[in-house]
């Protein structure tokens, strides 16, 4: 009986969350609790964001591809937080797909904060990962400089693409 009255209650505070959060959402609005910026959709509170666009990770990387119908796989962004929810660097991360063989054009540096102890190695090993997790083979690295990792793997007739710059220290 305990048991029950527990999973009782526990369903009671989860629809009680769950009411408080639509109520949110329809009072702020989807938008202001997740606003759009060049960094892709960021929660405002923790300034952590997803579905950045490729042009923001061309931009990071200073890698840019010519093929239309390149996409962004995954990807994920962290600003310099302005309430103190964010300790931590500031960075872009993605994997895109590129058809084809097409090498990039190279757009100058990219962006990438000064390098600090062994994350390259770390950054470089993370991202050796990322493209195994995403079935890709023949990884090599496309550049590595200060905390800027852009690595390639082959998949089918398509390359994809790891990019990772932590672009400010937290």
């Amino acid at each position: 009986m305990a048991e029950l009255l527990r999973r009782a209650r526990n369903a009671r505070v989860a629809a009680l969350v769950a009411a408080l959060a639509a109520g949110a959402l329809s009072v702020a609005g989807y938008n202001t609790l997740f606003p759009h910026t060049t960094f892709g959709r960021c929660l405002a509170l923790t300034q952590r964001c997803n579905h950045v666009p490729l042009e923001t990770l061309e931009l990071a990387s200073g890698l840019a591809w010519a093929d239309p119908d390149a996409r962004v796989l995954q990807s994920s962004a962290s600003l310099p937080g302005t309430v103190g929810l964010n300790g931590g660097p500031a960075y872009v991360s993605g994997l895109i797909e590129v058809h084809g063989a097409g090498e990039p054009v190279i757009r100058g540096d990219g962006y990438t904060a000064a390098e600090t102890n062994s994350s390259l190695a770390l950054l470089t090993d993370n991202g050796r990962r990322a493209l195994n997790n995403a079935d890709a083979t023949d990884i090599s690295v496309l550049r590595r400089r200060g905390n800027l990792v852009a690595l390639e793997g082959h998949k089918g007739n398509s390359t994809i693409v790891y990019i990772y710059s932590i672009i400010k220290q937290g």
